[in-house]
């Protein structure tokens, strides 16, 4: 119970913070919050859903008793080497931000992909199509929109383009056409197939536009 508690003081603070944070990355705060506060899973589901590593920075310089005694070339060492430091840290810092951005893209591409297979195996599986598979694909769509911070723009185009297409009609007119569930499993197959391949592509340009619209923001915010 107190872990319970703990865990969801936690969550509450962070949520405090990052909607703080995000008044100066985003125009929409309220979309990027509710993707972070979706994502956090229930307490007795958080070591399926995460793991902890913890790095500690320390820059130390030597004790000098009296600044007098410091020479103007060590002086000059230790700046050069508090900025060096800096710089390696901040390194350290981006490459983990891209690599959580990547895989963060990759994941949604893929879960496109499998929730497009799950549904082919069910039309094949039962011969029909249900009401409730239509559901799922429709709050995937939405539950997209809203984690896709990173502006994956061709997957969310992808996602609104099915729904678009096949999800204005119920269950019940797909069972009533053949020609409609064909065209239904066609188009899952084409999605699946391009969700598959994006989550196996470079997201390079991906991972620099969502940097350089951090620097935008905060150059506005200053």
């Amino acid at each position: 119970m107190i872990g319970r508690q703990s865990h969801t003081l936690s969550k509450r603070e962070a949520l405090e913070e990052w909607r703080e944070t995000a008044r100066g990355l985003v125009e929409d705060t309220s979309r990027l919050v509710a993707a972070i506060e979706d994502a956090f899973p229930p307490p007795e589901l958080m070591d399926r859903h995460f793991g902890f590593h913890v790095s500690f920075f320390q820059l130390a310089v030597p004790d000098v008793p009296k600044a007098e005694l410091v020479e103007a070339g060590t002086r000059q060492e230790l700046a050069q080497a508090r900025e060096r430091a800096a710089r390696e840290a901040r390194g350290r810092i981006e490459a983990s931000c891209e690599t959580f951005i990547r895989d963060c893209t990759a994941e949604l591409r893929e879960q496109t992909a499998q929730l497009c297979r799950d549904m082919l195996a069910t039309i094949k599986g039962t011969g029909s199509v249900h009401q409730k598979m239509l559901n799922r694909l429709i709050r995937f769509v939405d539950h997209f929109r809203q984690l896709n911070f990173a502006n994956d723009a061709e997957m969310e185009a992808q996602l609104e383009n099915m729904r678009r297409e096949f999800l204005q009609r119920t269950a019940g007119e797909y069972r009533d056409s053949a020609s409609a569930k064909r065209e239904l499993a066609r188009g899952l197959e084409v999605l699946r197939d391009r969700a598959t391949a994006m989550a196996r592509e470079d997201t390079t340009a991906l991972v620099e536009g969502f940097g350089r619209l951090g620097e935008r923001r905060f150059t506005l915010a200053a």
